[in-house]
């Protein structure tokens, strides 16, 4: 089943592209940014709620639960693979509209290895999490975290526009009158 996963996972990407592409043109970067972290977060929360009532979709639509449950890790696996590269691709896009080339020459490499030791520590730790809270909590606690990223980058898109408008030269702190690049 998940070997054809990828065909959708390829396909699936494109879709929340085009609404983040919608929402970039219509709202600007960062509510288009917020919206699509609150999308995926809601989604994940919502399978996780699902599977928590298979057996009661089971009895009321008179199907195996075993076929639910497949259809909804089916879909939780596509749209995973999908929302990661996605998301990923977008915080990496943000810091790369806040941070000047030399700055990013300093931030990018420890960004992206703190990014992958706490990806590797939780990847060790999601067997445990699974015996802890269950898979469903598991869903739901994850939902709620991607969720809570969308206040951070909401803070964050305040703090780069406030730092943007003063620039750091040999005479201290100047404010730039020029238009700076991030938008609300």
């Amino acid at each position: 089943m998940f070997k054809c996963s990828n065909v959708f996972t390829i396909h699936l990407t494109l879709f929340p592209l085009q609404i983040f592409s919608k929402n970039l043109n219509k709202y600007g970067p960062k509510h288009a940014l917020i919206r699509s972290t609150l999308s995926g977060s809601t989604f994940l929360v919502v399978i996780g709620i699902s599977l928590h009532h298979l057996a009661d979709y089971a009895r009321i639509f008179g199907v195996d639960s075993k076929i639910i449950s497949k259809s909804l890790v089916f879909a939780l696996f596509v749209f995973q693979s999908a929302n990661v590269q996605f998301l990923y691709t977008q915080h990496w896009s943000f810091l790369g509209s806040i941070l000047s080339p030399e700055e990013g020459k300093v931030w990018f490499a420890p960004i992206a290895g703190i990014g992958s030791i706490t990806s590797t520590l939780a990847a060790a730790h999601v067997s445990m999490l699974v015996e802890r809270l269950g898979l469903i909590g598991l869903l739901c606690t994850a939902g709620l975290v991607i969720g809570s990223s969308a206040i951070f980058a909401d803070a964050a898109y305040e703090v780069a526009r406030q730092v943007r408008l003063f620039r750091c030269n040999k005479h201290g702190l100047q404010r730039i009158n020029s238009q700076h690049i991030l938008s609300t």
